[in-house]
């Protein structure tokens, strides 16, 4: 195991399922775990009921902002461009403040309106799917374009926000540049500050969210094209190669839709106090905005090294504060030494005591390190009654190795995603990696590493 002399975090690194290139890390598709296909809507010439409340309604004609494409509303009312009776559907889901959507908008779309959408084979279809968590004016802006919609002028609303989302990102005086932005325009300026102030759309935003939650979705932008799943600001030739497919008319291998866990790893799931929705143990709030994932091992000494010097004036600091929650997985460097107490941790983290037990096996390695078979689980269970667990639970728990797949999961998942050292941490932002952290680092440490995540969080929250 390795120590290292100063912090190493490094911005938007790649880690298994996290690190990708969109706001919130929406998952990729794998050949084995494509997305459920999804039914392809025709669109009506009027738009759902319910679209918005009170006197405010999306037009049921819309300019698209291209000349010679139509645009109008599906019959779910989200706003489309492009032949209504296309055979592809481009299905966005998107955050207008969002750094990589904007990157899309900026680089991949223009060539797929030459290429798909003048000519008629796509239809665009914009859901919106504002990450409030990290963008927290990604839901105004949303209005902002609703309420344009309005007045018929969407997709201009929609491309001016992208062009010039540096101006209004992350600013205090965001519905300032809405304003000027419907006068280029040509709103009606005093209808449209009236819809900003009203806020009409936002059962609107929270429905079209949850339908991208239920297909998948969990970053933008995400895209659905007939059933075919991408996700981030991939580039022209990614989309070009899977409209072609859909232009030819395949589809997908259906497969069942992702599961919550697949969606959020890493939120406490209620069903399982102390545990994620992964299955993982965590100590700290659920709405803590930063998780700290620590990749450990029972008998790695600078594991223990962090455990009996640093963690208890971190947790003070950081966790019982409610802006750290840490989740914990194993990788297992000393084969049955350590799986044996790793399991026994895992069982006390049933009785939601993980983080205490771990905490005696660190401060008791000379004792159990020294020990195996029969000695060594009396000791594990005797470990287990001072902490006031249920000792014939935990012995069950133990003796029949219940949590012993979950343990080896963990460390083959880790080799997988090319952690090699104890103890190795990773910052994550909702679904999204800020940098990964590996070995020992001092309280002094760790301190500036926080202050480089708060700088990182503003960061996101200004592009």
């Amino acid at each position: 195991m390795r120590k290292v002399n100063r912090p190493f975090l490094v911005l938007f690194s790649l880690f298994f399922l996290l690190f990708l290139i969109s706001c919130g890390g929406t998952q990729q598709p794998t050949p084995t775990q494509p997305p459920t296909p999804e039914p392809i809507h025709t669109p009506t010439a009027a738009p759902a009921s319910g679209s918005a409340s009170g006197e405010y309604t999306l037009a049921a004609e819309q300019d698209s902002n291209i000349p010679g494409v139509p645009a109008g509303l599906t019959e779910d009312g989200i706003p489309y461009r492009g032949n209504p009776d296309a055979s592809v559907v481009i299905e966005e889901f998107s955050d207008f403040q969002c750094p990589f959507c904007g990157r899309y908008v900026k680089e991949t779309e223009p060539q797929i309106v030459e290429t798909y959408l003048k000519p008629g084979k796509v239809r665009l279809v914009f859901h919106q799917f504002p990450l409030r968590s990290i963008h927290p004016q990604a839901e105004p802006a949303a209005q902002a374009a609703l309420c344009a919609g309005v007045q018929g002028k969407f997709w201009a609303m929609h491309d001016l926000l992208f062009e010039h989302q540096a101006e209004w990102s992350g600013k205090e005086n965001a519905e300032e540049v809405f304003q000027d932005l419907a006068e280029k325009i040509g709103l009606d300026k005093k209808a449209f500050q009236a819809c900003l102030e009203a806020k009409p759309f936002s059962e609107f935003i929270e429905k079209d969210r949850q339908r991208g939650l239920e297909r998948g979705v969990r970053g933008t932008p995400a895209f659905f094209i007939n059933g075919w799943f991408i996700g981030g600001a991939e580039a022209f030739g990614t989309f070009q190669g899977i409209i072609e497919k859909a232009l030819a008319g395949e589809r997908p291998t259906p497969t069942p839709t992702l599961s919550y866990a697949d969606l959020h790893p890493f939120e406490p799931n209620p069903e399982t106090p102390g545990r994620t929705y992964l299955g993982d143990a965590y100590i700290g709030s659920g709405t803590a905005r930063v998780v700290l994932l620590e990749i450990s091992d029972p008998l790695c000494p600078y594991c223990r090294k962090h455990h009996l010097e640093v963690w208890p004036t971190f947790k003070k600091e950081f966790v019982d504060t409610g802006q750290v929650r840490v989740v914990y997985k194993h990788l297992l460097g000393r084969g049955t030494k350590s799986l044996v107490p790793a399991e026994a941790a895992e069982c006390a983290g049933n009785q939601q005591k993980f983080f205490d037990y771990l905490d005696t096996l660190f401060a008791h390695v000379d004792e159990w390190s020294k020990q195996s078979g029969d000695t060594l689980m009396a000791t594990l269970k005797k470990y287990a009654a001072d902490l006031g667990l249920d000792v014939d639970e935990f012995s069950s728990c133990l003796e029949n190795h219940e949590m012993r797949e979950k343990v080896q999961k963990d460390s083959r998942t880790m080799l997988q995603a090319n952690v090699r050292s104890t103890p190795t941490f990773i910052v994550i932002v909702g679904t999204q990696s800020l940098g990964r952290i590996p070995g020992f680092l001092t309280i002094e440490q760790w301190r500036d590493v926080m202050s480089q995540v708060q700088d990182a969080l503003k960061t996101l929250e200004n592009k």
